[in-house]
């Protein structure tokens, strides 16, 4: 066991003064350097632990509200807070975090127990364009925190991804989309997928890249993708029951099926084989692994499960799934 569950607590060399942080629901993994940092839902913070020693190192905390989904992009920690629909950018060298872009609040319906999209409290369009008016006229007074732009479609963020070093893939789950977000500004790009128009993009979770030149790229092309320069954005729909492959010279047309493939959740990438594709599938507790690498074969042949690891069997697997996807109404 790498980590456990509870109280982590370390000393800091320089000042000696004693924190703790508490793993509370595992959720995102990132790396960065020397450590492993892990998003703890039940306790709002980010852990970090050293990779060899497994040492806990400290905590970062910023507010957070069930943290999920964490990305690095260069000194940067991204994270995910999943109740507030918030992105935070952690500067993992100077210290010091930011909200990147904030969106409408997910609440939890206890009668139903289950998260629903929540409602803003206050006009945030109004509000964002009255204080604009006041800085043009009396000049900047709002701290940096509170600049991050409002983003209507950022409804309980899931999972992240980097896409170059310019944006972010973030699966937008109450509001069935993924979207593509400036790290710089925090503003929306566009959306990259769209689940109220197309029904394989049903409650997305899981994300992951793809080279633009490798194997998953390859078999992109031989399913009916032109070859393009940009990467490849993988999605897992949880409700869809569908991992499918986008690009900006893809239209989706290419996805991985199998009658274990039902709640797709998450997406790894082979790092020994550049065609190798990991899926973890909820509803039927079983891990998949795709190969794409055969890419002279027919379509059905590309898409063909080499293996599946079962992992285990969840006593009630549906109980859970209604916690975490929205409401019907």
């Amino acid at each position: 066991v790498f980590a456990d569950a509870g109280p982590h607590c370390a000393t800091d060399r320089r000042t000696r003064v004693l924190s703790c942080a508490r793993l509370d629901g595992a959720w995102g993994l990132a790396v960065h350097e020397d450590l492993l940092y892990v998003s703890s839902f039940g306790s709002d913070e980010i852990l970090a632990f050293h990779r060899k020693s497994r040492k806990f190192k400290r905590s970062l905390t910023g507010e957070l509200d069930s943290p999920e989904g964490l990305a690095v992009g260069g000194d940067f920690l991204y994270v995910a807070s999943f109740l507030d629909s918030r992105l935070v950018a952690f500067d993992l060298k100077r210290g010091g975090h930011r909200t990147l872009a904030l969106g409408t609040p997910v609440e939890v319906d206890f009668e139903a127990l289950a998260f629903v999209p929540g409602r803003s409290p206050f006009d945030e369009a109004a509000t964002r364009g009255a204080a604009a008016r006041a800085a043009a006229l009396w000049g900047p007074s709002e701290p940096r925190e509170t600049a991050a732009p409002f983003v209507d479609r950022l409804r309980g963020p899931e999972q992240l991804a980097l896409l170059g070093n310019a944006t972010l893939a973030v699966s937008s789950l109450h509001d069935e989309s993924v979207l593509e977000i400036d790290v710089e500004s925090g503003r929306l790009v566009r959306v990259l997928a769209d689940g109220a128009r197309d029904g394989r993009f049903a409650g997305p979770l899981g994300i992951a890249v793809a080279a633009p030149d490798g194997r998953v790229a390859d078999a992109a092309g031989a399913g009916g993708c032109a070859a393009g320069r940009d990467p490849l954005l993988l999605v897992a729909s949880y409700r869809s029951d569908a991992v499918t492959v986008l690009g900006d010279a893809c239209d989706g047309s290419l996805s991985l099926d199998d009658d274990l493939l039902r709640g797709p959740t998450a997406i790894a990438l082979d790092p020994s084989d550049a065609g190798g594709v990991y899926v973890s599938a909820y509803e039927t507790s079983a891990v998949l692994y795709f190969n794409l690498s055969h890419v002279d074969r027919d379509a059905e042949e590309l898409l063909r499960r080499v293996s599946i690891c079962l992992l285990y069997t969840s006593p009630s697997p549906r109980d859970k799934r209604q916690s975490r996807m929205p409401s019907s109404a």
